[in-house]
């Protein structure tokens, strides 16, 4: 709260689950900042050593969700 007269009235909505998380940088009424893009980052610590089939599905659905609520 207290750095919130540095953002210029932005805020950061950020989400994150076991192995994916997403931000974007909006106006308090929800306006994206144009100046920004949502980022997605994926810290599954198997995405780079392989998965079963059923990581990879797990993945996939949070990827998913995350691409959504990024969306908006």
């Amino acid at each position: 709260m207290a750095e919130l007269g540095e953002w210029e009235g932005l805020v950061i909505h950020h989400h994150a689950n076991e192995s994916v998380w997403h931000s974007r940088v909006a106006y308090p009424d929800g306006t994206p900042d144009p100046t920004e893009v949502p980022l997605i980052q994926v810290v599954h610590p198997r995405a780079m050593d392989g998965m079963t089939i059923e990581q990879a599905r797990e993945l996939l659905e949070a990827l998913s969700a995350a691409i959504e609520e990024a969306s908006r």
